[in-house]
């Protein structure tokens, strides 16, 4: 474990007093801490706790080159508090989060196909795009270069951009979404479904969780075509300036449909 890690890991841990648990409290250090995997942009940790389990997230060094705002994430996780399928907050600020661990397995390609499914994650987040926040609308051509200003060269960069000008300029209602919502970070338990992993998240435009999570054929009849065209090609170009700023390989073929 690198020494940065274990310095936050036990900072975070010698929070504890101070996370929220409501009635329940935790006076003694947790019994066992186990490393989860799958993170590509901070370290996670299971954290035993006795009564109740808990994820103490490591939040990467390089968080503000990758668009990541904390203070936005805090705004709009507290502001999704009373809402069940998204992970309550026990403790927060700009180097850990502490939340609560949702159980659960990751839902599968062919769950994301079940009508049910599909119901349940449509009507949850119909619910999230309702909340009203004073939080200022991405704006998609600005956060591109955000990403583009750190790279030497990008092909495909001016395509990207222009998709983001049409984008920024149609007429759309701005709400809260995740931007990242991928099968990793949706956890269903039964018959419940989980959001996770809130850190991109920004208020933008309504479709692109859709978009993310079940692809274009899902969208359709949602926008004309030249929008839905726009918001795939700022989707996917987000996601290939994001690895190329990592360093890492070209990002998997998205197979959504």
């Amino acid at each position: 474990m690198r020494s940065r890690t274990r310095r936050l890991l036990d900072y975070a841990i010698g929070c504890r007093h101070q996370w929220k648990l409501g009635s329940v409290g935790l006076s003694e250090p947790p019994r066992e801490i186990v490393p989860l995997s799958g993170g590509l942009t901070n370290e996670s940790f299971l954290v035993d706790c006795g009564k109740f389990p808990v994820v103490v997230r490591i939040n990467g060094e390089n968080s503000s080159f990758l668009g990541i705002d904390r203070d936005r994430e805090r705004k709009l996780l507290a502001a999704m508090i009373d809402l069940p399928y998204v992970p309550k907050v026990l403790y927060s600020d700009d180097e850990v989060q502490v939340t609560e661990f949702i159980p659960g397995d990751i839902v599968s390609a062919s769950q994301l196909k079940d009508s049910s499914i599909r119901y349940t994650i449509r009507s949850q987040l119909d619910n999230i795009q309702k909340i009203i926040l004073d939080v200022e609308p991405i704006n998609y051509v600005n956060y591109i270069k955000d990403y583009s200003d750190q790279l030497d060269g990008f092909p495909g960069l001016e395509e990207i951009h222009q998709a983001a000008q049409l984008l920024d300029k149609s007429p759309w209602h701005p709400v809260i979404a995740h931007h990242d919502l991928i099968r990793e970070n949706v956890i269903v338990n039964g018959d419940e479904v989980y959001f996770i992993d809130w850190e991109y998240a920004h208020i933008g435009h309504p479709l692109m969780d859709y978009l993310k999570l079940f692809g274009r054929s899902y969208c359709q009849g949602m926008a004309d075509e030249t929008l839905l065209d726009a918001l795939e090609t700022v989707r996917f170009g987000i996601t290939q300036l994001w690895y190329a700023v990592q360093g890492l390989n070209d990002p998997p073929i998205d197979n959504l449909e």
